[in-house]
């Protein structure tokens, strides 16, 4: 057993490395890999460190020891990736402009990467997410950057015997930092503003079973004023040159935050070894504000071999996915592809790797 931890260790040290070296950093989506391929049904399911984003309670029912990171992108008119990609490596007024000039249709992409750990009913875990897009139709473009650090507690409330109706609380104290540009490519224009804020998530967890799970989780409970500020240049062109002044220094944007209640559910069926999941994002909200997350997981081959299969159905979502799953002893591998048939039609690809003990 202990060769089999080290061997796993080692493992994902060269999974993270490889992460890192090949996408910079910072590519991956807003879901980990498991999460997608059940098409994000998961506050009820989460048993890892995964928990620390879907539903910190579930931390106390995870075991003693995790690491993970997961990593990925969200894409949407793919044919113009190559071009977003050189506007966001690129920082010439000049450049960008040229280069937006080139782009006929609404373009953008998001990436994530998220590593973190726990031990017992602590998490601690680092996230990063970018967005940007592209519209040639108003000439702007939108790039945001958002930092987060992550601290998690979760713990057991009751302890009833064979824990039919155990109930988990927990609770994720965050702190996100954003920075953010727009460029007005018309009037020349780039704002730039950055600022952090506060917020507190609270979930819970009820074992009506050992096979049937109900969760319940608050994203945004609490939360401060996200108040960005920053200043508001202006480009001119001279020559060949782009110059700029700054007419407005104290520059400020909003950013808008919202408390939002999931309810998930999870059922597993043992005798053919798989799980039903069900999620309602913004529980408490208009009808058509609401997002439906479906998901099952098949696991194979005594537990090593996982697919799973997911749909998220939304005003402006309908979005199918799929994942498979390596499960080996005390390390995991996960990927999962998805596309949204509505909106913007973005296709989503995540890799996410995870060790527990």
């Amino acid at each position: 057993m202990k060769k089999r931890n080290i061997f796993s260790s080692f493992a994902l040290i060269v999974f993270i490395f490889l992460l890192f070296f090949v996408n910079g950093g910072a590519e991956a989506y807003e879901l980990t890999a498991r999460s997608l391929g059940m098409g994000g049904a998961f506050s009820a399911i989460a048993d890892d460190l995964e928990a620390i984003l879907y539903n910190p309670a579930s931390i106390a029912n995870a075991g003693v020891l995790g690491l993970g990171v997961n990593t990925g992108i969200s894409t949407y008119n793919l044919e113009y990736l190559e071009e977003l990609l050189e506007l966001y490596e690129d920082d010439e007024y000049g450049d960008i402009k040229e280069l937006a000039g080139g782009i006929k249709e609404k373009a953008g992409f998001n990436s994530n990467v998220f590593v973190g750990a726990r031990l017992n009913s602590i998490g601690l875990a680092y996230r990063m997410k970018q967005e940007h897009s592209i519209n040639p139709i108003g000439d702007n473009y939108f790039s945001e950057k958002l930092s987060e650090g992550i601290l998690s507690y979760g713990n057991q409330l009751l302890d009833p015997p064979f824990e039919l109706g155990a109930l988990y609380y927990g609770i994720n104290l965050r702190y996100i930092n954003i920075e953010r540009v727009t460029y007005d490519l018309v009037d020349n224009l780039v704002g730039n503003a950055k600022g952090g804020f506060f917020s507190v998530d609270l979930g819970t967890l009820a074992k009506v079973t050992d096979n049937l799970r109900i969760a319940c989780v608050v994203e945004n409970a609490l939360f401060t004023n996200p108040d960005l500020k920053g200043e508001l240049k202006e480009y001119n062109l001279t020559g060949d040159e782009w110059s700029y002044q700054v007419i407005n220094p104290s520059y400020s944007s909003h950013k808008d935050i919202k408390a939002k209640v999931r309810l998930g559910a999870a059922l597993r069926i043992p005798i053919i070894d798989l799980t039903l999941a069900a999620d309602l994002d913004n529980f408490l909200t208009a009808q058509e504000k609401q997002v439906l997350h479906l998901g099952l997981e098949k696991n194979l081959l005594l537990d090593a071999l996982s697919i799973r299969l997911g749909k998220a159905k939304g005003e402006e979502l309908n979005l199918n996915t799929f994942g498979l799953g390596l499960n080996l002893t005390g390390f995991n591998l996960d990927l999962a592809l998805g596309k949204n048939r509505l909106g913007n039609r973005e296709i989503i690809g995540l890799l996410s790797a995870s060790m527990d003990f």
